[in-house]
């Protein structure tokens, strides 16, 4: 719940420590020649360089240090393992900790060994999306070495088409690949194709941070921790011609069974389009057509209710999304990041559906036409017994539901900050009804002009309007979120806000004009039609929501729904009840389930 109006569930929704949470990992496959070779580790490893290379056929590994792609640190041009002078290379050497200038692998990094026969071997790591720092190459002739990513191991792609809209400059690509025992040598290479977890050494005529044809953000993946319930993510195309994206999703690697994690379902939308919501990525991946420089955003949305009921608090679910250039010819170039999402076991998710603060605006451009003998005109109309006003009301209202599907109609509600001792700030919901606790602060409020100020809250029941005694006290029938629910509530005759309250009488005290006779009394009609005018009348007021089929029923991404109001009136006329309609939608901008009232 991908930033919301009003920053309110911003400063209400708790969040939780996701610490040493297991992340989805990828395999991936490298290979070595006998000699010296580089290659691209796409993953980062959950273990050391000893546990990784305690098989492979190398005494030392030189790791290509980009100083996390900001600096121009590079191999040197005489490709030993020391690099460049300072950082530019760190080595791992075998039973040798003192000498050893780094002990873990990384994620989107070239490294360099001698191996002493081939060898292949497979990594288990988390993925990131693909990240590159070009240097110019000048003077120092130092050259950069770039990762390839493909669709798969076993595909390669064209070496023109693969670079096509990188803005570095380069004119030649060579390798170190199975080279000579005696030091690593750059070899010129003639081939036109590029294969997965490949190096191409390369030089450049200028800086560029171009980091492959698509260009995916957040790179560290994304993470749904135990209370999110919707994000987003974005593809650039950086290529220099139109391309077919597709974003599909997969469980993770492992290499084991026992290892792997469960896939959640995650449901996706194209922000720029007016599409409904996708419920499988597995199944179906999205796809769109991206012209070169533009931006495609997906929004992620998962349903905790419906992946987690019954599921252990802190059970890690977790998936691989995968972009990939799927254009007849095209770069095939794919990048991968993690995403992630921790049950927290139903009961006690602070963003349980539907609980939370909801705002219902209602939009009401119909009213009942009523003869004296109470039936309706059949009128033509958005409604079959309404016809259109002559303007529109809009009424805002703020509405709450609790853990236990208990709905409320507030005229006003606040978010209050208490600060302990200890410097730790709490925040809650408040009804006007509520006692706030000493020393604590009301920092944001949302009211409803159309609401008495003496409302309060009112609890909604279930029924329908037709047939309701509008002036009654608060019923007990249950309502369901997403079906119906009734609001009743009366104005009475001393209300503040009551319209007929007499303007020129000093104390509305409901007597007559000796100050001293009791007045008659308005909800009476007989004597609203006799000689002597009653002074005040009381208002009788029924709102019910009608949410549109299916649309509240469960949770939605958009956390939006829709409906129609219906709010009658009575004590407005002499001769009925007056009844106004129209739709209403309302979202969700706060997840706490707990109003003080």
């Amino acid at each position: 719940m991908k930033r919301t109006p009003l920053l309110l569930s911003a400063l209400l929704l708790a969040t939780a420590a996701t610490a040493d949470v297991t992340a989805p990992m990828m395999a991936q496959t490298i290979h070595l020649a006998k000699g010296w070779n580089t290659f691209y580790l796409q993953v980062t490893p959950d273990a050391t360089a000893d546990q990784v290379f305690a098989s492979w056929p190398v005494q030392s590994v030189g790791l290509y240090d980009a100083a996390a792609y900001t600096g121009p640190h590079q191999f040197a041009a005489g490709l030993n393992t020391e690099g460049v002078a300072g950082t530019g290379m760190l080595v791992w050497r075998r039973n040798d900790p003192d000498a050893s200038t780094f002990t873990s692998l990384s994620g989107n990094a070239v490294y360099q060994c001698y191996a002493s026969s081939a060898y292949t071997a497979t990594v288990y790591g988390i993925p990131e999306a693909a990240r590159i720092t070009w240097h110019a190459t000048d003077t120092n002739t130092v050259l950069n070495y770039i990762g390839v990513s493909l669709v798969s191991n076993n595909v390669t792609a064209a070496l023109s088409a693969y670079f096509s809209g990188c803005d570095a400059g380069y004119t030649s690509a060579k390798s170190v690949y199975g080279t000579s025992d005696a030091a690593p040598q750059l070899v010129p290479y003639n081939a036109t194709t590029v294969s997965d977890g490949g190096v191409l050494v390369m030089d450049a005529a200028r800086a560029s941070d171009w980091s492959g044809a698509l260009y995916v953000t957040p790179a560290s993946g994304v993470n749904f921790s135990t209370n999110i319930l919707s994000t987003s993510v974005s593809v650039r195309n950086d290529g220099a011609t139109a391309r077919t994206v597709q974003l599909s999703m997969r469980g993770g690697d492992a290499p084991n069974a026992l290892a792997l994690l469960p896939v959640p379902t995650v449901m996706w939308r194209d922000t720029g389009s007016f599409d409904p919501w996708q419920t499988n990525l597995v199944m179906t991946p999205a796809t769109r057509l991206l012209q070169p420089g533009e931006t495609w955003t997906v929004a992620l949305a998962l349903d905790r209710g419906a992946n987690f009921t019954g599921v252990a608090p802190g059970t890690v679910y977790g998936g691989l999304l995968q972009f990939s250039d799927i254009t007849a010819n095209g770069s095939r170039f794919r990048t991968t990041i993690p995403l992630i999402a921790v049950s927290d076991g139903g009961a006690a998710m602070r963003s349980a559906w539907p609980a939370g603060l909801w705002l219902c605006e209602a939009k009401l451009d119909h009213v009942t036409q009523i003869v004296d003998d109470g039936t309706v005109f059949d009128v033509a109309g958005a409604y079959a017994d309404h016809t259109v006003a002559g303007g529109r009301l809009t009424a805002r209202l703020p509405i709450h539901v609790d853990d236990d599907g208990v709905i409320r109609l507030l005229q006003r509600v606040s978010v209050v900050a208490t600060t302990n001792g200890l410097g730790e700030t709490a925040r809650g919901l408040y009804a006007p009804t509520a006692a706030r606790p000493a020393g604590s602060a009301e920092i944001l409020r949302i009211s409803s002009v159309v609401l008495p100020t003496d409302l309060g809250f009112v609890e909604g029941t279930g029924g329908a309007v037709e047939g309701v005694d509008e002036g009654a006290d608060e019923g007990t029938d249950s309502c369901v979120f997403g079906d119906s629910v009734l609001f009743s509530f009366t104005v009475s005759e001393d209300s503040n806000v009551n319209p007929f309250r007499h303007a020129l009488h000093p104390n509305h005290d409901g007597l007559r004009t000796d100050f001293s006779t009791p007045a008659p009394s308005g909800d009476t009609l007989q004597n609203y039609v006799s000689t002597v005018k009653p002074e005040l009348f009381s208002i009788g007021n029924v709102i019910e929501l009608v949410w549109d089929e299916n649309t509240g029923s469960a949770w939605t991404p958009a956390e939006t729904l829709g409906g129609i109001c219906t709010w009658t009136f009575s004590g407005l006329r002499r001769q009925s009840d007056l009844r106004a309609r129209g739709p209403f939608t309302m979202r969700r901008i706060s997840t706490d389930p707990v109003l003080h009232r």
